[in-house]
């Protein structure tokens, strides 16, 4: 127990401690949800450890802040801590290690102590792919830390680099963490050719990068950047636009944007343009995205910014030639019915008259764009009823055959709708065909109805 007010404080019996945690995890089981209650143990021995640092005894708050952080550690990969139960537990012992780190001025062997605890935990965490039991870079190390202090951590960072070689563990993301932490740690002793080498050593891009923008090596940083790629890449090249190397980026990405599957670089740059309202370059990045991504809001944003010089009648043959050479019906379908031209949608929507028993429909290729045909379904009951009413029983047809007790209910709506819409036809013929139509879809329901009864469902 902590010390009375006025009473010497008496060292804990560490391994009494290192017992308590055990019998958390020896009562808690192995149950899914047997982490809620062994963090609620834990928290009882960890409030021991908070009426120490109360009393101003950082010595026996820190040994027991440790004993429960990494004896939980070793358990930790034991149990699915899937809300995070036991890994709260890890991180509020570092948190408390690092208050007493904060408070202890005098003790150096037991600063030393708190900032191995602290490091043993953030070693585990980049060693099994990052749990967040600690920060990327714990303040702990560079907040409250003598010179002499970060450069025994460094040390510590260096041993784990040469082990993650030697042990065949290494990888981008373990080399990065370590080091960024280590440049963090040594920014103010190093020279920048060693700062620069042990960054592209560790894969650190984005320190090496801030580095070379703040030499005013603006070059080296553009041959650095092209290693990056993705998210990583839009980070680098807000650097870029932070130390005012807008014509550096604006070069780098255009090249990137041209090369690449996807369509990260090219938004930057077309909402770069768009902020310095250079629209010609914001549209000819806007048209390579709808080349890549061919979507009806790719289309949208296109569209908002040729209208805006005045040139979007050429630039829409050109959108939409593009969309019918790639046979991109679906969103051709949905720009025409935008744009108004439902007749054109339905055309668009429409392959061949059938022959047969059901060959008074016209079928519409809905099934490529099952939402556009909805749409153009909704927008045509007034001027193209008759395709109207086609569009949805094909809609009623394939929710049939999807099964389902969710997609009978769906279908059953629309067939409320299209008896509707035969009300308002009010043609003897029309209601013919459709009743012969209804009674075989009434039949197959009332069959899968039966089958539904006969499983139990």
């Amino acid at each position: 127990m902590p010390p009375l007010p006025g009473h010497k404080s008496v060292p804990i019996d560490v391994e009494e401690y290192r017992d308590q945690v055990h019998e958390a995890f020896r009562h808690g089981g192995h149950q899914w949800d047997a982490v809620y209650g062994i963090s609620s143990d834990l928290y009882s021995i960890t409030e021991t450890a908070a009426h120490f640092a109360r009393q101003r005894d950082h010595a026996n708050a820190a040994l027991i802040y440790k004993v429960v952080a990494l004896e939980t550690l070793g358990y930790y990969l034991s149990y699915h801590d899937e809300d995070g139960a036991l890994g709260r537990v890890v991180q509020d012992c570092v948190e408390g290690l690092g208050a007493c780190l904060e408070s202890e001025r005098e003790d150096e062997a037991l600063r030393e102590q708190i900032l191995e605890a602290i490091f043993a935990v953030y070693r585990f965490d980049v060693g099994h792919g990052g749990f967040g039991l600690t920060e990327d870079i714990p303040p702990e190390f560079l907040q409250n830390t003598t010179p002499e202090e970060k450069h025994l951590v460094a040390q510590w960072v260096r041993t784990a680099l040469v082990e993650l070689q030697e042990n065949k563990q290494e990888s981008d993301w373990r080399r990065k963490r370590y080091g960024d932490l280590l440049l963090a740690l040594e920014a103010d002793s190093l020279s920048d050719e060693e700062f620069l080498h042990i960054g592209r050593e560790t894969k650190s891009i984005q320190a090496v990068v801030t580095r070379l923008l703040e030499l005013g090596r603006v070059d080296e940083a553009v041959q650095d950047v092209c290693q990056a790629s993705g998210w990583q890449l839009l980070k680098l090249a807000d650097l870029f636009v932070q130390y005012r190397q807008d014509s550096a980026v604006e070069r780098m990405m255009y090249e990137k944007a041209q090369q690449e599957m996807y369509s990260s670089a090219a938004d930057l740059l077309k909402n770069h343009h768009l902020a310095k309202n250079n629209l010609p370059a914001a549209f000819e990045m806007a048209e390579l995205i709808f080349h890549k991504r061919p979507w009806f809001a790719e289309y949208q944003k296109m569209r908002e910014i040729s209208m805006e010089l005045g040139n979007w009648e050429a630039m829409r043959q050109e959108a939409l030639t593009f969309l019918e050479t790639t046979k991109n019906i679906s969103t051709l379908v949905e720009a025409a019915l935008d744009e108004g031209d439902i007749e054109r949608a339905l055309q668009l929507l429409k392959a061949t008259k059938p022959s047969g028993p059901d060959g008074y429909q016209w079928q519409y290729a809905s099934v490529r764009t099952p939402e556009g045909a909805l749409t153009a379904a909704e927008r045509s009951e007034e001027v193209y009823p008759r395709a109207s009413l086609d569009l949805y029983q094909q809609h009623v047809e394939r929710l049939i055959a999807g099964r389902g007790r969710s997609n009978y209910q769906v279908a059953c709506r629309y067939l409320a709708q299209i008896r509707s819409l035969y009300e308002k036809l009010d043609e003897t013929e029309e209601w013919t065909t459709y009743i012969a139509w209804l009674r075989k879809r009434h039949s197959r329901l009332s069959t899968l109805k039966q089958e539904l009864e006969a499983a139990g469902l």
